[in-house]
């Protein structure tokens, strides 16, 4: 859901209006003499917003997954209760790291 409200009537109702937010993963875009000027959203949308960011600058992450979903639909795929068997297990680099601190 995606309202849009003066930062003025916005002020008078934020307690209200972050609740909501809040609660409904929904956006409110603040205006400001009837300009957009910010959108308020919830914590966990914030977080998944900048995951897909962090993402979107390592295209060898969007590249493995799409070519392990092509594996899965040609039956190539491990269940996951065989992929923990001894001899399965193998090192894993990390390519990258996505930053999961809380938002300050």
């Amino acid at each position: 859901m995606e309202q849009t409200m003066s930062v003025t009537e916005a002020r008078q109702k934020l307690l209200k209006v972050t609740k909501q937010v809040s609660e409904q993963m929904g956006r409110v875009v603040l205006t400001n003499k009837g300009r957009a000027e910010t959108v308020l959203l919830s914590v966990a949308e914030y977080r998944g917003l900048r995951a897909a960011a962090e993402l979107a600058l390592h295209p060898e992450v969007i590249s493995a997954t799409y070519q392990g979903y092509g594996e899965i639909a040609k039956g190539l795929g491990v269940r996951l209760e065989d992929s923990f068997e001894p001899d399965r297990v193998e090192a894993i680099e990390e390519p990258f790291a996505i930053e999961t601190s809380a938002v300050e």
